[in-house]
């Protein structure tokens, strides 16, 4: 992979992250009153399960393909998904008092973990590929 893709390739996930989140808002909902408070619970369940596959898959192809600065990619899908919250129709007393600091704190452990999990895994892989070739120069 080029250099310049890898330098910008974090930027440019977090920013289509936005577009994505901006075109289809998924809400989030902690400690509501009614079931199904923003809409459809099929749509958003299918929107969220999109969008976790595209939140693992980022960190962890990132990881393996040596992207520059791919720790702005935990918060920056963060920062997507919290900007976004109020499209989805959640007012924005709710996003400050409940939404908020839950999407953060969830959504930044789980991102960095990921991230330290794709890195584990990237080492392992590289440690078992050099061992495999040390070994096949030795025979």
């Amino acid at each position: 992979m080029s250099d310049s893709i890898k330098r910008y390739a974090s930027i440019v996930i977090v920013i289509a992250t936005f577009i994505a989140l901006a075109f289809f808002p998924i809400p989030s909902c902690f400690d509501c009153e009614g079931p199904n408070p923003y809409g459809d619970a099929a749509v958003l369940a299918h929107r969220q399960f999109i969008f976790e596959i595209w939140s693992v898959s980022t960190i962890f192809f990132s990881v393996f393909l040596r992207v520059k600065r791919t720790w702005l990619i935990p918060p920056g899908i963060m920062l997507a998904d919290l900007m976004t919250q109020h499209l989805g129709g959640v007012p924005w007393w709710s996003l400050r008092e409940n939404e908020g600091p839950i999407i953060i704190l969830v959504e930044l452990i789980a991102g960095f973990t990921l991230l330290c999990l794709a890195f584990l895994c990237r080492m392992s892989f590289e440690w078992l590929h050099e061992s495999k070739t040390s070994r096949s120069t030795i025979l």
